[in-house]
């Protein structure tokens, strides 16, 4: 999953129909009328989804329970083959070292 954020006023958000403070997963085509929309606006992508982030906060953590052994962490899944699965696997062997 890639999340996508940027800097938008209350109007923006009216004229799209969306909630200020909410998050909402949406398709392939709400996210192209979403980036049209902001046309001329900052915006940053970022590899994200709640599994991803929290496995990668754990192990920055250190993984290491009290009174066990140290855990180790990973995920497995599949990556799409278009921009934005090679967008998540950089940005994954950047963080990670994984291949």
């Amino acid at each position: 999953m890639v999340d996508f954020s940027g800097m938008v006023d209350d109007k923006f958000l009216e004229r799209l129909g969306l909630e200020k403070g909410t998050r909402k997963i949406i398709n392939h085509e709400e996210r192209g009328r979403v980036l049209r929309a902001m046309d001329g606006c900052s915006y940053k992508a970022a590899a994200g989804g709640s599994l991803s982030n929290s496995l990668v906060a754990l192990a920055r953590l250190g993984c290491k329970p009290v009174g066990g052994p140290p855990l180790n962490v990973a995920m497995t899944g599949s990556v799409g083959s278009d921009p934005l699965g090679g967008f998540y696997r950089c940005k994954w062997a950047i963080l990670l070292y994984i291949k």
